[in-house]
């Protein structure tokens, strides 16, 4: 509820931030006050928002209309084929990838603030998916991309503590299986491409 929200923010003060960031562990447009939501921490707390999203919920009208009242917009776009998507998000209903990318650029057109793609790499993309990618990278023309590969270990259930947990992974209070991650290499040269192909910076991690 909104106003949980409001106390919770209230209680943080002073807000010694540059941005506040809507994330979690789930969807964030999934919530139908998301627009109130967004006003109420911009009208409080006078900070710039974030919105941490993986653009399912786009084809929605009113969904778009109120993430659009976001400084800032980040989504998700781990693939530009069915497989890549299902080897990546592991989604429990099928994404229709077609639709989502007409979502996100129906969104990029009316969106104002500064929007963002990130994408993560789990294994070098080959020549035709790097292409398609380009095409559509410009066609949605956003202000930066974010280039990720997996560095954190992941929890073998849901464990909540596992969100932003950078632990080794023999320290650990639950089991969890360390994912493979591509070279600083590969991501180095697919945002050296990415921007010579479509002008768009890239910011990548470095990976140990």
């Amino acid at each position: 509820p909104t106003d949980r929200i409001l106390q919770a923010l209230t209680e943080f003060s002073p807000w010694d931030v540059d941005v506040i960031t809507l994330s979690g562990s789930g969807e964030p447009t999934l919530a139908a006050n998301l627009g109130e939501i967004l006003i109420t921490i911009k009208t409080l707390t006078q900070r710039s928002t974030l919105v941490l999203t993986n653009g399912t919920t786009l084809f929605d009208p009113q969904v778009r209309k109120q993430l659009a009242l976001a400084d800032r917009v980040s989504i998700k776009l781990d693939g530009i084929s069915p497989a890549q998507l299902q080897r990546v998000n592991r989604p429990v209903m099928e994404i229709n990838l077609t639709q989502l990318l007409d979502d996100i650029q129906e969104f990029s057109r009316i969106f104002q603030g500064e929007l963002g793609l990130q994408t993560m790499l789990l294994s070098p993309w080959s020549l035709s998916e790097r292409q398609e990618y380009f095409r559509w990278v410009k066609a949605i023309a956003p202000a930066e991309i974010q280039l990720n590969t997996p560095t954190r270990p992941k929890p073998l259930k849901h464990e909540l503590a596992g969100r932003g947990n950078h632990s080794p992974l023999e320290n650990l209070p639950y089991q969890a299986i360390k994912l493979k991650s591509v070279s600083p290499s590969v991501l180095q040269d697919f945002a050296q491409e990415i921007q010579d192909q479509t002008g768009i910076p890239v910011r990548y991690a470095p990976v140990e």
